[in-house]
């Protein structure tokens, strides 16, 4: 069973078929956004906003060493694809995170081990945290996208 099967209903699981394990498939498209959507409409938020993980932005130039050292493969227009969807990048389920300095290696690190088709990224620039929160509440009911916040915290409690 792949992590994404549990949101398929029991009729569709038998339209699934998996050629190898190493190759991420399309059902997740019906439930993500794409990335390319995604960072249309992150743009659209606000003209300063964008997706960080890049060797052109300074400010990130530190986070793109450390991934370098962790042996990450380098990020494409400013987001960074697990290989289990590296090579169809539609079939990425996005995941935006707040600062680069939590866990973003780790979550990357994580996509490879466990082959989870995964684009993940950080928005800025400046706080994270910030930016994290913005997309999350401009975009909550127009996208579909993975990110995490921590509790208790009421920040997002409007929006269940």
């Amino acid at each position: 069973l792949k992590w994404w099967e549990s949101f398929l209903p029991a009729s569709e699981m038998k339209i699934l078929s998996y050629p190898n394990d190493d190759q991420c498939q399309k059902p997740v498209t019906r439930y993500f956004s794409s990335v390319a959507e995604l960072d249309q409409a992150i743009a659209l938020l606000t003209p300063r906003l964008r997706s960080m993980c890049a060797e052109n932005e300074t400010e990130s130039a530190d986070q793109i060493y450390l991934m370098r050292t962790a042996g990450l493969a380098p990020c494409e227009n400013g987001w960074w694809y697990a290989p289990a969807c590296r090579e169809t990048k539609s079939s990425c389920v996005p995941v935006i995170l707040g600062m680069p300095e939590w866990n973003f290696i780790d979550w990357c690190q994580l996509a490879v081990q466990l082959k989870l088709p995964f684009a993940i990224t950080w928005l800025g620039p400046g706080s994270g945290w910030a930016a994290e929160m913005s997309a999350v509440r401009g975009l909550h009911q127009s996208h579909s996208f993975l990110f995490y916040w921590w509790t208790p915290d009421a920040s997002f409690r409007d929006l269940l």
